[in-house]
């Protein structure tokens, strides 16, 4: 179909053609490949999803339009430089990163992923369309504002936000749901108090991928974001869905109502799912989709999905099905939760945000940390913010 063809379709998949140009050559079988988006696009076919969905071609992107998030030097690294070296050369070049690899299409295939994007941004915002899935590749929630890293080398989410801005968004609420840290996305919203991010990612205090401190608790935005930018740190492998749906419930959702966005962006890594061989968590794709299903209550339903990582590709299409069928307007499904959450560090992580968050905002609404070996804990509004300091204590 053409760009935002029928407003009357439950929701729109953007795929982006270039995508099958960009892969590993050294390690041929490297689980970040074409596949992922062709084997998730047969699962949407042969459920019938497909069909209830409307597919965009969007045009080309203007290079002006990368610079929004990205640095000059960064983007014409890419598209000027690196598009015209043959592949020995761009192996050499990708050492010059971390954990990035690139084909002589690799720019054209990330270009189209971040078109693909902001064009799903604008139908949403500008009421064209309600909401939307980027099934694009390569991921990017690790490029940040000056390079690529981690497979990713242009930062689709951010992309997104910035032409949601353009089109009059006010507040934007990106929600990284993948095992590894947003940290690009982090660092270039870490000033901008428009955008609340939250990451909820595996930590093991630093042992884990990016191995960064900033991916901690107490990175928590500067200058004016101060406040805006939330880490929810999980030092243990194996966290479930009690797990993710305390942190939900307990942290995110009341953050997110209080901000209020209207515009939501979800990083949608895969690799937070049971099965995963790289995340090793137990996340399941039912309770992913009900993460989906409540963030869809915001800003009045505006929701772009944007896929990050997920390298067990039978995990990924079932998470990616069912995600899009809650886009489709059904119900998730039900999820068996059977035992209680590891709740000792869910609170403390967000201690220090929900101090400096308050203060920003001036908010009465705030979590009461009350925690046992058996319960999640509540939301309480205070009249006093002062009495985040006694309610928060670890």
């Amino acid at each position: 179909m053409d760009v935002y063809d029928s407003l009357e379709c439950k929701t729109t998949i953007g795929f982006n053609k270039y995508q099958h140009l960009h892969k590993n050559t050294i390690c041929k079988r490297h689980p970040e490949c074409p596949d992922r988006i062709e084997i998730c696009r047969s699962v949407l076919q042969q459920s019938g999803l497909l069909r209830e969905c409307q597919e965009v071609n969007f045009p080309s992107l203007d290079d002006l339009d990368l610079r929004q998030s990205h640095s000059e030097s960064h983007v014409n690294k890419l598209l000027k430089e690196a598009i015209l070296m043959d592949q020995e050369s761009l192996n050499h070049l990708s050492e010059d990163y971390d954990s990035v690899f690139m084909t002589p299409g690799s720019a054209n295939a990330a270009q189209s992923a971040v078109s693909c994007c902001r064009w799903l941004a604008e139908g949403i915002v500008t009421n064209k369309i309600p909401n939307a899935f980027a099934l694009v590749r390569p991921p990017g929630h690790h490029a940040d504002r000056y390079s690529a890293s981690g497979f990713c080398l242009f930062n689709n989410a951010a992309q997104a936000a910035e032409a949601a801005f353009d089109f009059g968004a006010d507040r934007i609420l990106i929600v990284d749901l993948d095992v590894h840290h947003g940290n690009g996305t982090q660092q270039i919203f870490y000033e901008d108090k428009r955008v609340m991010f939250i990451s909820i990612h595996r930590y093991e205090n630093g042992k884990f991928w990016p191995h960064l401190k900033e991916s901690n608790y107490d990175h928590i935005g500067a200058s004016e974001g101060r406040g805006y930018n939330v880490n929810i740190p999980l030092n243990e492998v194996g966290c479930g869905d009690a797990d993710y749906m305390a942190v939900f419930w307990n942290i995110i959702w009341p953050l997110a109502t209080q901000f209020n966005p209207d515009f939501v962006i979800v990083s949608a890594g895969y690799d937070s799912c049971d099965g995963d061989p790289v995340g090793e968590m137990r996340l399941s794709a039912d309770a992913y989709a009900h993460v989906i299903y409540h963030l869809s209550a915001l800003a009045r339903g505006k929701l772009l999905m944007i896929l990050e990582g997920g390298y067990n590709h039978s995990v990924l299409s079932v998470g990616v099905h069912r995600c899009v069928r809650v886009l489709c307007g059904y119900k998730p499904l039900p999820v068996k939760i059977s035992s209680p959450p590891k709740t000792r560090y869910l609170y403390c992580s967000c201690r220090v945000f929900l101090n400096s968050y308050l203060i920003a905002t001036k908010a009465t609404c705030v979590l009461e940390t009350y925690v046992s070996e058996t319960s999640i804990g509540q939301i309480t509004c205070f009249g006093d913010i002062s009495s985040i300091n006694s309610t928060c204590a670890a």
